[in-house]
């Protein structure tokens, strides 16, 4: 289970969503990646100014503080030639 450091944020406007608001998930701390391999552009884009990563899942946090996705905000990734679609795909 993830709980902390994660937030909830509405990807439109970056501002944190209160708890059982479902909006883009983002990760901070030795749990998500440093960046892409070669490709500031990349790492660029997949960071927020602040330093959190954007995952592209959509989820929400409960009154606990844990953290639940329920979807994908991003294009479905390729793998092994076959396009992974979630539910929102």
């Amino acid at each position: 289970m993830l709980t902390k450091p994660s937030r909830i944020v509405d990807a439109e406007r970056g501002r944190t969503l209160d708890q059982d608001s479902a909006g883009e998930v983002l990760l901070r701390g030795p749990i998500s990646m440093l960046g892409y391999l070669d490709n500031e552009k990349a790492t660029r884009n997949a960071f927020d100014s602040e330093g959190w990563l954007r995952t592209g899942d959509v989820g929400y946090m409960d009154g606990d503080g844990k953290l639940y996705i329920i979807d994908r905000k991003k294009v479905s990734p390729m793998v092994n030639s076959v396009n992974i679609v979630g539910k929102g795909g």
